[in-house]
């Protein structure tokens, strides 16, 4: 049982959940139909897949992580190396295979993905920008991948933006968090060549560029008032907070603090989309 929780932790249950709660979201949002069964069958196929690439990377971050995340499952050596490789390619075949119930398009989506989930893992991740926009694409496309499972894309645009821009502005409080990982093995991040105070700014652009677009939504009458008060309230307030301090304190304990601040706050943001609609 203690090595089927390890590989729960090498998976990211955590994560698991936001990939499930995004696909469903941008099905239920063009379909209306929850136990549609081409849309659970996306959502297993993305948590499939999900799990690949965070397998995958802790394989391929084992060494650094031995230094700074310790804690991680194979760096502390309770699970062994061949058998996150067996997994991770078990997961990676299997989500895409499910899609064949599905329709072309989300395998070909699918297949999108295990590509740029291969590239970042072994080359992108640490690359000027170019990680950060690979996570941000793949988890605004979550959206997508339920829409398309639905044969409809439209309204589900929305809340895959907001998510790209969310994740864009994290990321790159990720990379200041991982500074001292990142100094070790020479990776050319926006933290390490613009250094802590461009990187702050950029974060605070994307994220006041995501906090006043927003509003759109409600405006163009696409989501209820609940929604816009659920933002404001939920979302909006707690990105001030994580603004202002992270002006106030960049230590990696305090950035470190906000990163999971911001996780919280994904929550809230798809519990805003989803009241918006009922």
């Amino acid at each position: 049982m203690k090595y089927f929780w390890e590989y729960l932790k090498l998976v990211r249950l955590h994560n698991l959940l936001l990939v499930v709660g995004s696909v469903l979201l941008g099905g239920w949002l063009e379909s209306k139909d929850l136990l549609d069964p081409r849309l659970l069958l996306a959502a297993g196929s993305a948590v499939l897949l999900a799990a690949f690439g965070y397998a995958h990377n802790d394989y391929c971050d084992q060494e650094v992580d031995r230094f700074h995340k310790s804690h991680r499952p194979l760096a502390k050596g309770k699970i062994r190396e061949k058998s996150v490789l067996i997994l991770s390619a078990i997961m990676a075949i299997a989500g895409a295979a499910v899609t064949l119930w599905i329709n072309a398009y989300n395998l070909a989506l699918a297949l999108l993905s295990v590509a740029l989930l291969l590239a970042y893992n072994l080359r992108w991740k640490k690359s000027f920008m170019v990680g950060n926009f690979t996570v941000s694409f793949l988890a605004g496309g979550l959206f997508i991948y339920g829409a398309v499972a639905v044969n409809k894309v439209s309204l589900a645009l929305v809340p895959a933006l907001f998510s790209f821009l969310f994740h864009f502005g994290r990321e790159i409080l990720k990379d200041l968090e991982d500074h001292q990982a990142d100094t070790r093995i020479k990776a050319r991040t926006l933290a390490l060549i613009w250094g802590t105070k461009k990187s702050l700014f950029t974060v605070t652009m994307i994220f006041v560029l995501l906090m006043l677009l927003v509003f759109l939504p409600y405006f163009l009458n696409l989501f209820n008032q609940r929604y816009l008060v659920m933002t404001v309230l939920g979302v909006d307030w707690l990105l001030l907070y994580i603004l202002w301090s992270m002006w106030k304190d960049d230590s990696r304990k305090n950035i470190s603090r906000l990163n999971s601040l911001l996780k919280l706050n994904m929550y809230v943001g798809l519990l805003a989309i989803l009241v918006g609609k009922l």
